[in-house]
Formats: structure tokens, C-alpha cells, sequence
């Protein structure tokens, strides 16, 4: 979890492959891409992380390139509604304009 509340997530499998590189407060640089789970929740899907103290980086493999599938699909393979497509865009929004504000407060 990060200081402005993104929540950073990777498989569960590479749990110790990410947490062997970081220590509570070390500022990271993350890249990847904002998702919304099933149940409504967001969190930055992460591709690698590099701890900015070490320059040591954990990648995931596991990684699809390219954005999640459209409407994330739902049992019968229906893409999901225009609100929730809407909704999960304007929650990727929320998140880049609270990483510009991060990034201005830093200068």
C-alpha cells in the first residue's frame, strides 16, 4: 500500500519476489495499470516495481501487456455494462490525477 492509499498488487505466488525488495517507507516506482476487482475494488496491477533506494526491481511475468480485456467479460462472455466500463474509467482518472498532485508536491 502506498502513502496516498494505491493499493499495489502482483500474484500471490511472487508475494516474496516483491516484498524481498522493499522495506516500509521506500519510495518505489511502479509500472502496470489501474484494475477494478469483481467486488468494486481498485488496485494498481503491477507489471514491475523498482525500489528508488536500491535500484533493485521485481518484474511480473504474469503481466498481460495491453489493457484488461473490454468489460472484463462475465459468465456468458458478455462484455460488462457501459456504467460499469465508465466507472472503472473514471476510477483510472481519479488515480493519475492524485499521482500528478504526488508529483508536484515532490518538486
Amino acid at each position: 500500500m502506498l502513502d496516498d492509499g494505491t493499493w499495489l498488487h502482483w500474484p500471490p505466488h511472487m508475494q516474496d519476489q516483491f516484498t524481498g525488495i522493499l522495506n516500509g517507507g521506500d519510495r518505489v516506482q511502479a509500472t502496470g495499470r489501474m484494475e477494478t476487482g469483481p467486488a468494486g475494488d481498485t488496485h494498481f496491477e503491477v507489471q514491475s516495481v523498482t525500489n528508488l533506494r536500491t535500484n533493485a526491481t521485481a518484474k511480473n511475468p504474469d503481466f498481460a501487456n495491453g489493457p484488461p480485456p473490454p468489460g472484463r467479460g462475465t459468465a456468458t462472455g458478455r462484455p460488462a455494462d457501459r456504467e460499469q466500463r465508465l466507472r472503472d474509467l473514471e476510477d483510472q482518472v481519479d488515480q493519475l490525477l492524485q499521482e500528478i498532485q504526488r508529483l508536484r508536491r515532490e518538486k
